[in-house]
């Protein structure tokens, strides 16, 4: 089989290049996560998480519930396992284009190599900008929330204060002159009883019963012991 330099510098170049656009697409997934709230907080930006913002006076908060670290998790896994994927179809695309179909090492390495020098030159000083894009982001659904739930506080609060509390006032005053009538009521019929007499014959008729339901349990239980 021949042998090209030239194909081979090409292939082994295109190789390095590739690793290196790998490393600049990882980025883009992480900015990817950060847009879609799956980018893990930032623990030097706690303090900045915990600061009330202005206008609203509440703070983004640095504690994530379980569903959100379940995305998280879930979203990075996704990538790490898509990534390889990715890395062995460019190894093939270029095997094909330059060398025929036939797998040469040094290929996979030299994707690999820049992959990795992308990483530790430039990815690292971009964590930064990602996790302030991230507070960032974070703060601009705050403010949006806010702004969405505004006229709804405000229709509740212009609800309470003049509808609902006006109806509750009205129920209050009816069950109070509801209460003074049946009081009213009450006390004429006890005038009433009390001036005819009938009043005294209920209450001995009330005390003759319970006489005699007290006569019974004792016939039945036995007396109680005196002291």
């Amino acid at each position: 089989m021949l042998i090209y330099p030239v194909l081979q510098g090409k292939l082994f170049l295109l190789a390095f290049l590739c690793g290196i656009v790998m490393g600049a697409l990882w980025d883009l997934v992480f900015v990817l996560r950060v847009l879609t709230g799956a980018y893990p907080k930032a623990a030097r930006l706690k303090a900045l998480y915990q600061r009330p913002l202005p206008l609203v006076g509440r703070a983004v908060g640095f504690s994530t519930g379980s569903l959100h670290r379940a995305w998280q998790v879930l979203s990075l896994a996704f990538w790490q396992l898509l990534f390889p994927v990715f890395g062995a179809l460019a190894v093939l695309v270029l095997c094909f284009g330059y060398h025929n179909g036939a797998l040469r090492l040094p290929v996979p390495l030299l994707l690999v190599l820049g992959f990795f020098l992308w990483r530790r030159l430039f990815s690292r000083r971009l964590a930064r900008a990602f996790d302030l894009l991230a507070f960032l982001l974070a703060a601009l659904s705050l403010y949006f929330r806010a702004l969405v739930w505004l006229p709804i506080g405000i229709f509740c609060r212009f609800f309470c204060r003049f509808v609902w509390r006006p109806i509750q006032a009205l129920a209050a005053k009816w069950q109070c002159k509801h209460l003074s009538y049946r009081s009213r009521l009450l006390c004429e019929a006890q005038l009433a009883a009390a001036e005819d007499g009938s009043l005294f014959v209920k209450k001995s008729i009330y005390k003759r019963k319970r006489n005699l339901k007290l006569w019974q349990t004792i016939k039945k239980e036995g007396a109680p012991p005196h002291p």
